[in-house]
């Protein structure tokens, strides 16, 4: 699945970043595939302190961008 498909597939929410649960449940997928694609540098992190979230505004670029990886 592709960043595109993502897009289509769910509504992201208007935050800067978000958490993997909320991610996963705004794409209607499961959290574990969510954590898969921030481990292998699909999507962008931001880490706050032991937390992980995915920064949606660079998420947002790269769909602008129609860059399918984050690396």
């Amino acid at each position: 699945m592709d960043i595109e498909d993502m897009i289509i597939k769910g509504s992201l929410p208007n935050d800067i970043i978000c958490s993997p649960r909320d991610f996963a449940d705004s794409l209607h997928v499961t959290e574990h595939v969510v954590r898969h694609w921030m481990k292998e540098g699909i999507l962008p992190v931001y880490r706050i302190g032991r937390r992980t979230f995915i920064n949606l505004l660079m998420f947002r670029e790269m769909v602008a961008n129609k860059n399918n990886t984050f690396r």
